[in-house]
């Protein structure tokens, strides 16, 4: 198990075998580097006589390389000691909450056993399940053309067929017909998804699991789509109880996890950038503070500066959100996957600064994942010289209460503290 911070791996049996690891996890950093589009590189590795020092960055989720497995845990899942065994229900329940495309909607994922399955095979589970009740309910089927020969008429007649297939064969009639069958494209790629969990999953009663599931649908054939022809697929109201199934495999076969191959052998794995993960996860909960209280939640860029010259380009910013309480902007946020050291970052106090000059807002807030076991209390400076912002403050988000069953509500609760005492004059 490998965390954000260096941790040894190893000892290996011989010093060779450590240095061939390390560049085993360098080949596969340079290609979810590549994948995921991220600047840095997502692993990296030091050899120190037969051990590899790792270091993950900004990374989460599964990583083969070789015959080794790395569970990568975000930092901000690993700052309670006594807790870090139930990360993977966390992470889970933060992209099953979120609303963006680049999640999955998991809705059945519970704290039992979550000290003992693996991020990916809590995923797997939970998709195991899904396509479990898909297929109890029924799943799409669609017509589909054959031509073939039958004992009696079934359709049409190819009479353009019939020689020479007379001569050899004169018991049987060549036909055309619509056959209603489960192998459609929905289907297909349901199947798919099962079959590469199977190969994802450390435990092998569950990758049998997924396979019995799979083979209830013994006349499909596992395939992915194109990426254009699976924006198009979609579900018709009978079948919507597919849909948590079908927005698992969509995930997958999209890449949104940065799996990726090398042209002759594919490599599974599911990673994920832990910003972006974060920072939408703090943006659905100011959501829903903000449904809650009666309040707006907006995101947009505005324009920091006009060009003086014809044929220059304005400069924009864009904060993560912006909190309007009575139609006006009351509070310029900005969710931060950063350490804490204290105080904010000159870099990060500029960016919201920004925010909060063009939109005339005089409290501006940064939010980060909590530092410690126990939760960071929001903190407060008053910026220096005239103009908007006059208030700059520090709230923060304790991930790892997602792993409780009322994980969302407590969340919601405390950073709903936090922002009335970010709005207090």
């Amino acid at each position: 198990m490998v965390e954000e911070r260096p941790e040894e791996y190893g000892p290996f049996p011989t010093d060779l075998d450590a240095a061939n690891f390390a560049r085993a996890v360098e080949r596969a950093s340079s290609r979810w580097k590549k994948s995921l589009g991220v600047a840095a590189q997502p692993l990296k590795a030091a050899v120190s006589g037969a051990s590899v020092r790792l270091h993950a960055s900004r990374v989460t989720g599964v990583v083969p390389v070789g015959r080794h497995e790395l569970n990568i845990i975000p930092k901000y899942l690993t700052v309670a000691p006594t807790r870090a065994a139930q990360w993977g229900t966390a992470l889970l329940r933060m992209l099953s909450f979120s609303s963006s495309s680049n999640y999955i909607v998991v809705d059945n994922v519970s704290t039992s056993s979550s000290t003992t399955l693996t991020f990916i095979d809590l995923l797997a589970r939970s998709y195991a399940s899904a396509l479990s009740t898909a297929l109890s309910e029924g799943v799409p089927r669609g017509y589909r053309r054959r031509s073939d020969c039958q004992p009696v008429l079934r359709g049409r007649l190819r009479v353009d067929r019939l020689y020479p297939g007379v001569l050899t064969a004169p018991h049987k009639l060549p036909c055309e017909y619509n056959e209603f069958v489960a192998d459609t494209p929905v289907t297909r790629l349901l199947k798919w998804a099962a079959v590469e969990f199977s190969r994802l999953v450390t435990r092998s009663s569950l990758a049998d699991q997924l396979l019995s599931v799979a083979a209830l649908l013994p006349e499909v054939t596992p395939s992915v789509p194109s990426l254009p022809a699976l924006d198009r697929l979609t579900l018709s109201p009978q079948y919507r109880h597919c849909e948590p199934a079908m927005r698992t495999a969509l995930w997958l076969a999209r890449g949104k996890g940065g799996r990726y191959g090398d042209g002759e052998k594919d490599m599974p794995g599911i990673l994920l950038d832990s910003a972006v993960v974060f920072e939408e996860f703090v943006l659905e909960v100011i959501k829903r503070v903000c449904l809650l209280r009666g309040w707006k939640f907006r995101r947009a860029a505005n324009i920091l500066a006009e060009p003086v010259v014809r044929g220059d380009k304005r400069v924009r910013t864009k904060p993560d959100g912006q909190i309007l309480i009575g139609g006006k902007v009351a509070l310029v946020v900005d969710a931060k996957y950063k350490p804490w050291f204290g105080k904010p970052t000159p870099e990060n106090t500029y960016q919201i600064m920004a925010g909060g000059r063009v939109l005339a807002c005089e409290r501006v807030a940064l939010i980060y994942p909590s530092p410690g076991e126990t939760h960071t209390e929001p903190m407060r400076w008053r910026l220096m010289g005239a103009g908007y912002p006059e208030w700059l403050n520090a709230l923060f988000v304790d991930p790892i209460l997602m792993a409780d069953p009322d994980g969302v509500q407590k969340i919601t609760d405390t950073l709903s503290r936090e922002i009335d005492e970010a709005l207090r004059p």
